[in-house]
């Protein structure tokens, strides 16, 4: 390497396993080191559901004001989905976050409810009820 690099090589003590992480600010200490390469997956995923189900590629501007503000309302959608999917759960029980199963759920909610009541149904009805819920779960992934 033609500069200087920070080495963080972390050990884990029960399996023998480790791992070397290299940084070019070698001002920074090695949790700082540690806590950003752990944030970098987390990065990653976002980039990902932003291309995959967002339109992240999508746009054809080129000015670079445009791109920049497709860039930011994209990842931002993501980012919010994500607030909104976990928000409602307590801390211990979020797990995974897939923005296809957000998709999924709101495509299922909509369908299910012009079904149901375009047919009649009433859900105060445990029946009925038990079968709404059950329309909405469907296709979810297991994490």
């Amino acid at each position: 390497m033609k500069g200087l690099v920070r080495v963080v090589f972390i050990i884990d003590r029960e399996t023998g396993r480790y791992d070397i992480l290299l940084c070019t600010d070698h001002a920074l200490p090695a949790t700082t080191i540690l806590k950003y390469y752990k944030l970098r997956f987390q990065i990653e995923f976002l980039i990902r559901d932003a291309k995959q189900h967002a339109g992240l590629d999508d746009c054809q501007a080129r000015d670079l004001a445009k791109l920049s503000f497709h860039y930011n309302m994209v990842l931002s959608a993501v980012s919010i989905a994500k607030a909104a999917c976990w928000i409602r759960r307590p801390i211990d029980l979020r797990g995974p976050f897939s923005m296809r199963n957000i998709k999924v759920a709101w495509y299922n909610r909509f369908l299910t409810e012009r079904i149901f009541s375009n047919l009649g149904l009433d859900l105060n009805c445990r029946k009925i009820k038990r079968l709404y819920h059950q329309c909405l779960d469907t296709g979810n992934l297991a994490a």
